[in-house]
Parts: structure tokens; C-alpha cells; sequence
């Protein structure tokens, strides 16, 4: 069974762990610990692909920062949210956005930024506008989203099972699977025969990663002969003393014998 890794991040009382118990079971929390962690798990459906989620519901981003580094480099997928009747919210999903993008160096990362508490007309102070120009800006979906009237939880967790290719949605899942397969391909002698069930968008996705990675090991590779060919033939060259080898290795110079002293005869008369 396939298996999507979801970390849900933010400040603390913005209403992560209300979206994650709406979604994994179906009612609303009206209060929960902030300071505390929890892991969930729900099976869906993708594509008719039966796949399941797993959700890791964390502390504020004052308790983040212990385990925060283990957590992105383990997720797949993440959930940046801000309340929208809290102007600090939003403004504390940056340096976690950076986290991501740092951590994950520059892969391209599902996530969604979600406005919630979206029922609170008149406690509102971050205008719908300003958390879709965050989600503009970092190239990722936007939602806002009430966990207590179930407004929007669905798609927030499904949005990110898609990646766009080519000007089609394809499963991330498939795309994911398909780099796997791929590279068990690439170590067996006879690649050419080797089939892959995925669709045709799939495969465009996969095809130019799996050439810049080709190409970036090849590279390292090369790198790596060169540095041992240089490094033998100092070796020998220190250890032979030829200058045929490298000109650039110090060689001892012979001691040369103290001058002798000239003795001036007194000349006859």
C-alpha cells in the first residue's frame, strides 16, 4: 500500500490539530494542548489507489524547532498554517517555509498555505488577499478553511496527492514511485526492456529528473577518479623523487662541500 507522509506546521492555537481531527475523523476539538504532538493515519482513495495518509500534527513553532529538522526531512508534504484572526500567524510560517525549502534543498515539496478559524467574520484581521499573495509568491496552493464548519479540510489534505506536468494533475504518489522503479532500473544491465506501468505525464515527470541525476553522478564519479589519479602520482612522485612525475614536489638538495681556503704565496724577488 502506498503511504503519503503530511506534516501540518504553525504557530501555536491556529487550529492545526482541529484540521487534522476533521479530517481523520469526521468532528470538530474546541480545545486541544498546543505544546503537544500527535500522529494520525487515514486510508483514501486516489485514482481508485487506495493509499494512506499519514499525518503528523505538530507543536507550535515555539516547540517546533526541537525535532523540526527530522520532521521536514521525513514529510512529503506540508501544511503551512496561519489564523486568519491572528496578524502574527502568518508572519511566523516564514522562517518554517525557509526550513522547508533549505532542508529539502530545492525539490520540489507539495505544500498548501491555509487561512483557518475562516468563520470568524468579525475577528478577522489578515485579509484573504495577503495569505494568497504569501502562497503566490512561494508557488503553492492557497486555501481558506474552517475546521469547526468542515469548510475546505478535505482539499487540504488532498490538494498536495497532485503535482501538475505538462498541463495535467498526475498522482505526486505515481511520480514518486516511478523515480523509485526508475533507479532499481538503472543498476540492472539490460534497462532498455524495462517497462514501467505508470501513464504517459508520469513519465514526463520523472524523465528530466532521472537525467540530472544521471548526469550529477556522472560528474561526482569523474571528480572522484581524478582526485585518486592526482593523489597517486604524488605519492609516487614524493616517493621516487622524479621530476618527471610533478615538478611541484620539493625535492633535498645534496650538501655541497665547504669552500677551501686559497693561500697566497708572497712572490719571489
Amino acid at each position: 500500500m502506498r503511504e503519503f507522509k503530511v506534516v501540518v506546521v504553525g504557530s501555536g492555537g491556529v487550529g492545526k490539530s482541529a484540521l487534522t481531527v476533521q479530517f481523520v475523523q469526521g468532528h470538530f476539538v474546541s480545545s486541544y494542548d498546543a505544546t503537544i504532538e500527535d500522529s494520525y493515519r487515514k486510508h483514501i482513495q486516489i485514482d481508485g489507489r487506495e493509499t494512506r495518509v499519514e499525518i503528523l500534527d505538530t507543536a507550535g513553532t515555539e516547540q517546533f524547532s526541537g525535532m523540526r529538522d527530522l520532521y521536514v526531512k521525513s514529510g512529503q508534504g506540508f501544511i503551512l498554517v496561519y489564523s486568519v484572526d491572528d496578524p502574527h500567524s502568518l508572519r511566523e510560517l516564514l522562517p518554517i517555509h525557509k526550513l522547508i525549502m533549505h532542508l529539502k534543498q530545492g525539490q520540489q515539496v507539495p505544500m498548501v498555505v491555509v487561512g483557518n478559524k475562516s468563520d470568524l467574520h468579525g475577528q478577522r484581521v489578515i485579509p484573504t488577499e495577503h495569505g494568497r499573495h504569501v502562497a503566490r509568491e512561494w508557488g503553492c496552493s492557497f486555501y481558506e478553511a474552517s475546521a469547526k464548519l468542515n469548510h475546505n479540510v478535505s482539499e487540504i489534505f488532498t490538494d498536495k496527492m497532485r503535482i501538475e506536468v505538462g498541463g495535467q494533475q498526475v498522482p505526486l504518489l505515481d511520480v514518486i514511485e516511478a523515480l523509485r522503479m526508475r533507479d532499481e532500473a538503472l543498476n540492472k544491465v539490460d534497462t532498455a526492456k524495462a517497462t514501467s506501468p505508470f501513464s504517459a505525464p508520469v513519465e514526463a515527470a520523472v524523465e528530466p529528473l532521472v537525467k540530472q541525476w544521471n548526469w550529477t553522478f556522472r560528474g561526482i564519479r569523474l571528480l572522484l577518479l581524478a582526485s585518486l589519479w592526482l593523489g597517486a602520482l604524488l605519492w609516487f612522485a614524493a616517493l621516487w623523487n622524479r621530476d618527471s612525475f610533478c615538478p611541484y614536489v620539493a625535492h633535498p638538495v645534496a650538501p655541497q662541500p665547504p669552500p677551501q681556503p686559497v693561500h697566497q704565496h708572497a712572490a719571489e724577488p
